[in-house]
C-alpha cells in the first residue's frame, strides 16, 4: 500500500513487504557546528545531531530524536537509524530521506521498526552566517526544525 503513494518519491518507498507501523512528528533542533571542510582549507557548518520531541498524531510526546541518529521510545527501546538516501531540500527545508534501522535498548515499541520516512520537513538548514573565521571552529548552532516520521516494520 505504501509503495503505491504517489506523494512519497521512488528513492524513499518501503521495501516491498514493509508496512505502516506508525507515523509521529518530530519538533526541535538540528545541532550544528563550524569545521573544516573536507577540503582541509575551508570553514564550513557540519550536522552535529538532531535533538527533537517526537509526537504521537494526538500530539502526545512517545520518544526522542537523538545522536545517531536515534529514535527513543519511552518505553526504553531504540531505533538505531543509518541514512540510505536523502532527496529534495531547499534553503529553507533539509530533505526528505530514508533510513534503515535496527534495534538497540530494550525489546519494545521500536524493537519491529525496520525503515524510517522523513517526511515533510520543515527548517533544519544549515545557518547560512558565521562560521568563517578560525575563532568560530566549533561553535555551535541550534537550528529549528520539524519533521513527519513514518516508522515502517514486516
Amino acid at each position: 500500500m505504501l509503495g503505491a503513494c504517489t506523494s512519497v518519491p521512488e528513492a524513499l518507498r518501503p521495501a516491498p513487504g514493509e508496512r505502516l507501523l506508525w507515523t509521529a512528528l518530530a519538533e526541535g533542533h538540528w545541532l550544528y557546528h563550524c569545521r573544516l571542510s573536507n577540503d582541509g582549507q575551508t570553514l564550513a557548518w557540519a550536522p552535529s545531531q538532531p535533538d527533537a520531541v517526537l509526537r504521537d498524531p494526538s500530539g502526545q510526546a512517545f520518544g526522542r530524536l537523538s545522536a545517531g541518529p536515534d529514535f527513543v521510545h519511552r518505553d526504553g527501546s531504540v531505533a538505531e537509524a543509518r541514512l540510505k538516501v536523502r532527496e529534495g531540500g531547499s534553503q529553507t527545508a533539509m530533505p526528505r530521506a530514508f533510513y534503515i534501522a535496527a534495534p538497540g535498548g530494550k525489546p519494545g515499541a521500536m524493537t519491529a521498526v525496520t525503515g524510517i520516512q522523513q517526511l515533510r520537513t520543515t527548517g533544519g538548514v544549515a545557518p547560512g552566517q558565521g562560521c568563517g573565521s578560525g575563532e568560530e571552529i566549533m561553535a555551535e548552532r541550534r537550528v529549528p526544525f520539524s519533521a513527519e516520521y513514518r516508522f515502517l516494520g514486516r
